[in-house]
């Protein structure tokens, strides 16, 4: 990797960012870098991602508003993502196949059972986390949106590595217009230079 910055950065990074700070600057490394709370997520339609191998990350998908605000399949030069936690959400049986309809659609926690028991998998040249589609989909009352989230040890995606989110089905087939919103809140580290 062409950086050294690593998941101990990120954390003590974390450490010293005053709570409930909306963004603040850190010294990792001699390097500046912005840094503040996201949530990160893409919205598809299950049979689309299945003819993808199952990744929710494909290079030609660019950011679009209500569907997904990663860009492409990999994170732009100077920009780490510390990720926390993650939770996948589903529309089951909508209207239509389009994207329309999914910027509709009205997420739930009630994960088809191709989901519920399927496998979650980050993956930048190595499986970073992997997860059973059970243990990040709350079929059970929720009591806040906080509880919906699996939270976990962090790890980190890089800048310029191609990155997948592979959600491996199990069990009966999705119907045509069954889709699923994957949610992951992060801290964003972005170089100072390139910070917007």
């Amino acid at each position: 990797m062409k950086n050294d910055f690593t998941v101990n950065d990120a954390i003590e990074a974390l450490r010293m960012t005053p709570e409930g700070a909306s963004a603040g600057m850190v010294n990792i490394k001699g390097t500046i870098y912005a840094v503040k709370p996201k949530t990160v997520y893409v919205i598809a339609f299950l049979t689309d991602t299945q003819a993808e191998n199952g990744n929710l990350l494909i290079q030609a998908n660019k950011r679009k508003p209500g569907l997904r605000n990663f860009d492409s399949n990999m994170l732009p030069d100077g920009t780490m993502q510390l990720v926390q936690s993650v939770r996948i959400l589903s529309a089951n049986a909508l209207a239509a196949h389009t994207d329309a309809a999914l910027q509709g659609a009205a997420f739930q926690d009630d994960a088809v059972a191709t989901v519920y028991n399927g496998e979650l998998k980050f993956n930048q040249n190595q499986v970073l986390a992997e997860f059973s589609g059970s243990d990040v989909c709350n079929n059970k009352a929720s009591t806040g949106n906080n509880d919906d989230f699996r939270v976990f040890n962090p790890f980190l995606l890089r800048d310029q590595v191609e990155t997948s989110i592979v959600l491996t089905g199990s069990g009966t087939a999705p119907a045509a217009n069954d889709a699923i919103k994957l949610e992951y809140r992060c801290l964003e580290f972005v170089k100072a230079t390139r910070a917007s």
